[in-house]
């Protein structure tokens, strides 16, 4: 997976995600924070931050992907997977 293309995807569809996850998310100073317990998506101007219990699990940057907790591996890769995905602006489409 080409993991800067991912992250231009979903910081492109930043405020869409923010509306579409409306129920689980929020957004704090232009940072939008996606809930999903255990697990806390920070999604910043430059980067992506995946928290597990309030520790840092993995961060997505221009650099890449670094993944600092192993069980927490694949879902942050499902995550990146889903925030990039085209269903976003299929569904997003569909609402409006």
């Amino acid at each position: 997976m080409d993991w800067k293309e991912t992250l231009e995807i979903i910081l492109e569809k930043k405020h869409a995600i923010r509306h579409i996850l409306k129920d689980v998310c929020h957004e704090v100073d232009g940072c939008v924070v996606i809930h999903d317990s255990p697990m806390k998506i920070e999604i910043h101007e430059r980067e992506i931050i995946f928290l597990v219990d309030d520790e840092i699990a993995g961060i997505l940057s221009h650099d890449g992907i670094k993944i600092l907790n192993a069980k927490a591996e694949k879902e942050i890769e499902y995550w990146c997977t889903a925030l990039s995905s085209l269903g976003f602006k299929r569904y997003s489409i569909k609402r409006r």
